[in-house]
């Protein structure tokens, strides 16, 4: 066979199955189980309904929180995504090895502390940056979120959050490298 194939006499064989090679990207491997993702899926349908019920009491409306999408992908990807100015919560999370991101956008944010101050409509948003007040006011509901977040989290494991860092802008808030595969939840606040 091998002198055949060095004097070129071998041709091609259709004799054996054919098999089909898939290729695999080393850059975007997947880190998450099937069994992880469907688990963290009960935990934030979970915290959906107890964020729900949470925002319907402080805010003194109807509020209904539930899950979109849950996606893997490159930490630069979720990053080019964020739109500024944002709230970015930096919460670490006992006994998970890195922090969560708490993604809040400044419609939603804005909302909520127009609510809490006693008014009923949004603030205009457009081309303005979060005061210190604001900021605090977003700060002292997080912390509440955060409980909730826990509660949800003790059907699967005992986690204790706590509220690190509060950012208006991604570019402060590199928690891991950019090509570190992270999963993005996406819930809908209503």
């Amino acid at each position: 066979l091998m002198r055949e194939l060095a004097s070129g006499g071998v041709g091609e064989t259709d004799d054996g199955p054919r098999h089909i090679v898939k290729e695999y990207d080393f850059k975007t491997a997947n880190r998450f189980t099937k069994e992880q993702i469907r688990a963290i899926n009960m935990v934030f349908k979970r915290f959906g309904y107890l964020l729900s019920n949470y925002l319907t009491g402080t805010l003194r409306t109807s509020c209904d929180a539930e899950v979109l999408s849950l996606e893997e992908e490159s930490f630069n990807q979720f990053n080019n995504s964020v739109p500024s100015p944002v709230i970015v919560s930096i919460v670490n999370a006992t006994p998970f090895n890195g922090p969560i991101l708490l993604e809040m956008t400044k419609e939603i944010a804005y909302s909520i502390i127009s609510r809490v101050l006693g008014g009923t409509k949004e603030i205009c948003a457009e081309g303005r940056q979060f005061t210190e007040i604001e900021l605090a006011v977003i700060e002292r509901v997080l912390w509440q979120v955060l409980r909730h977040m826990d509660e949800a989290w003790a059907r699967v494991i005992d986690v204790t959050s706590v509220l690190d860092k509060l950012e208006t802008s991604m570019q402060f808030a590199q928690i891991v490298d950019l090509n570190e595969s992270v999963l993005v939840v996406t819930m809908k606040i209503t």
